[in-house]
């Protein structure tokens, strides 16, 4: 009986370091899965930090045809509002 149970102990810590051998395998896979996430973000962040900024803007400002006007143009004068 005791030959049995002792068996069983064997079996299960077997068991159990297999399963923390696949658990740690999953840990490592988990890693390199974060860092390639993280250099990902960190090109993305990169991107979105050149579209949002006034270099951008103004490329973008002058492929569309947009000018820079030197007067601007107020309602002040009621004219404008009334279309006269």
């Amino acid at each position: 009986m005791l030959w049995f149970f002792l068996m069983i102990l064997v079996i299960t810590n077997i068991g159990l370091f297999v399963s923390s051998i696949k658990l740690g395998q999953d840990i490592n896979t988990f890693e390199r899965e974060i860092r390639r996430l993280h250099q990902v973000n960190t090109e993305l962040e990169k991107e979105v930090s050149y579209y949002d900024s006034y270099q951008f803007a103004a490329s973008q400002a002058a492929s569309l045809g947009f000018i820079k006007k030197s007067i601007p143009l107020y309602l002040e004068n009621l004219r404008y509002a009334f279309k006269q």
